[in-house]
């Protein structure tokens, strides 16, 4: 599957002000725990996570297509699964994306999501209200997912044009290095 998606981070109150202008249909909470490893982390630019809504997990790795300013599209790789391990191994990761060298990946926290959600039909897209909370750390996401053309009314009306924001894996793992060197650096 292919996912397009604009998506940006924004202030508190700008998150309120634009959930409050569109509404939203449903309300969800997700949780997405985040497998890395070295080279997926720093060469493959992926995202490995179980993410678990409405009492289903789901094993996801996405690979980006493109990425420019606030739009995404990345090719998503997605099944079922019954449990959370410690370990994703290498092998059920090349089976699901169809592609060989991925290595074993090892759990490494999780990112709570609670997610509103408006569909807009008259551009078939979907947009969602996001407050992360993760690492001990909360942010506010707009995401404006299509599957045909894109929405440019409603990229302008909600800003996406400039905005440069990394995904909710990237935004997790930056703050995961960041404490990791603080507390390395408490300790000399």
């Amino acid at each position: 599957m292919v996912e397009k998606e604009f998506k940006k981070v924004v202030s508190k109150k700008e998150f309120e002000k634009l959930l409050n202008l569109f509404g939203y249909e449903k309300k969800t909470t997700q949780v997405n725990i985040y497998y890395t490893n070295e080279t997926i982390k720093y060469e493959y630019n992926l995202s490995v996570r179980v993410r678990c809504v409405n009492g289903k997990m789901l094993l996801q790795v996405k690979e980006p297509i493109c990425k420019g300013g606030a739009l995404n599209i990345k090719r998503e790789y997605e099944k079922d699964i019954e449990s959370i391990d410690y370990i994703i191994r290498g092998n059920e990761l090349n089976e699901l994306t169809r592609k060989k060298g991925y290595k074993d990946v090892y759990l490494l926290g999780f990112l709570v999501t609670e997610r509103y959600i408006k569909k807009i039909k008259e551009y078939n897209c979907e947009i969602a209200f996001d407050k992360n909370t993760y690492l001990g750390k909360e942010d506010y996401e707009i995401e404006l997912e299509y599957s045909e053309d894109i929405p440019i009314e409603l990229v302008d009306m909600i800003g996406f044009q400039d905005a440069k924001t990394a995904g909710k894996y990237h935004r997790y793992i930056t703050e995961y290095d960041r404490i990791i060197k603080h507390k390395r650096r408490m300790k000399i």
